[in-house]
């Protein structure tokens, strides 16, 4: 098991900023603040810009009040 301080030196020796990521839709690196927290204290792949943009995008083809398709065993996400 690799300690946070390992990781720590590796990511810095592959030269990315431990406070920074990349979005992975619109490739762009970010301050860490760009991007929401998961309760497991990791962060989501996508930056909350790139969120609001599908979400308003998607909220005028359909309405505001559309139900994804989903089945017992699979459902959709538009993200």
């Amino acid at each position: 098991m690799t300690t946070r301080p390992a990781i720590a030196r590796i990511l810095a020796d592959m030269g990315t900023d431990s406070n920074t990521q990349t979005c992975y839709r619109c490739k762009e690196t970010r301050p860490l603040a760009a991007f929401t927290q998961r309760v497991d204290n990791q962060h989501y792949n996508m930056c909350r810009e790139c969120v609001s943009e599908i979400l308003a995008a998607s909220h005028l083809e359909r309405g505001p009040r559309h139900r994804l398709p989903h089945t017992a065993t699979e459902r959709v996400c538009y993200l």
